[in-house]
This record gives structure tokens, sequence and C-alpha cells, in this order.
């Protein structure tokens, strides 16, 4: 059934009883004027209504475990094929309240290196895993929820990215060097261990991951 009347982006995180998106140009929102393309993140009711926007800028948004706030990407880039960046220089990563609000920068350009994009959250919300991308690798860091310094997840392998969290918090999966790959953690996020391969390289690659909660 239609939710709301308008494009949006194919970037839909549903949680509860909201849905976070991504209007294309021309989309209204509530209180706002006709969305630019791929710059602002906005929520709407599972139900249908009006797509109300939570900030004006930002792409990728990604729900917290308890439904109360955003992390989202500065750069708007498309990400559409299996050798895409995540994200473009000088992309960071920010934290929005999912009733709107001033939004808050969890990363800083420069730290680490790269364009910092694919925010995704830890099942206990205390911390954001996130890809890097730079002109010849692509990382995986993390970080607090709350702020802080990044600290490395994947550094050791040429491509990491679009990083999401087992439902148990002890285990990141991710894609690269055409792989699906699985990094362990320990119980304050920091990596415990040397990386598994779950899937064997394929010709085409894979992206986009989602894992069910059970």
């Amino acid at each position: 059934r239609l939710l709301f009347s308008g494009r949006a982006s194919v970037r839909l995180v549903a949680l509860g009883s909201l849905l976070a998106l991504i209007p294309f140009a021309g989309t209204r929102m509530q209180g706002q004027a006709p969305a630019q393309p791929g710059t602002a993140p906005a929520v709407v009711a599972l139900r249908g209504g009006t797509p109300r926007q939570v900030s004006d800028f930002g792409a990728r948004p990604a729900w917290s475990p308890d439904s109360t706030r955003l992390a989202f990407q500065t750069d708007p880039g498309p990400d559409i094929g299996p050798a895409a960046r995540p994200a473009n220089l000088p992309s960071t990563i920010w934290i929005v309240n999912a009733t709107g609000g001033q939004p808050r920068p969890l990363t800083r350009r420069g730290v680490p290196s790269g364009g910092h994009g694919a925010p995704t959250w830890s099942p206990d919300g205390r911390y954001v895993a996130f890809a890097t991308a730079g002109f010849a690798l692509s990382q995986i860091w993390a970080v607090n929820a709350t702020g802080g310094e990044p600290f490395a997840i994947v550094t050791d392998t040429p491509t990491a990215h679009d990083p999401v969290y087992l439902p148990n918090g002890r285990a990141i999966a991710f894609a690269g060097q055409r792989a699906l790959w699985r990094v362990p953690l320990d119980a304050n996020g920091r990596r415990a261990g040397d990386l598994t391969q779950y899937i064997p390289a394929m010709l085409d690659g894979i992206r986009h991951l989602a894992i069910t909660r059970d």
C-alpha cells in the first residue's frame, strides 16, 4: 500500500512504527520546502502520511536499536555498484534524534582518513560502525555512540565495506574482496580475532548486507 505520495531513494529502513528514507528532489515534507536530491533524511509512519524531515543534510540513515536516533553520512553520493565507494570525501557520520533537532557529528574529517559512510549500530546501541573509503583502500572503523575517537575494526584487507553487527554484538559481517567476511569483537566492541570468510569470492561481488535479529 502507498505510504506517502512522492519519490524516495531505495534506502528504506523500517523499525517499529516508523520508516526512514531519503526523499528524491521535489518531494514535499511536513513544514519543509521540497527536498533536494539525496540530502534530507526523513521519517514517515508505517500507517502512511507525509514524511517529516529530521535533518537538512545527509544520506543512508540507520536506526538506533531503541528507535530514538538516526545515524547518517553526510555524502549523498549513490552506492549502486559492487565497486562503488560507501562515501566520498569529505563525508562524515552524524546522529540526529528521530523527532528532529540539531544533528551532532560522530566523526570528523580525516579521522580516520577517507570518506565515512554506511553507518550501522551495535545491538546495544553503544557503538556505530562505519566504512571508510580512500583512494585505494576501504576499511571498517567504529566509534562510541556518545562520541570520542574512532577505533579500527578491519584495516588488514584492501576492501571492507557495508558493515553490519551480528545480533549478539560480538561480531561484524562485512563485504570485501568480492566475498562475505566476519570479524569477532570483544565485550567492548573492539576486534578480538582473525577474519573468517563466510562466502568465497564471487564474480559480481557482495554489497548491501542485512541480518535478521534471530
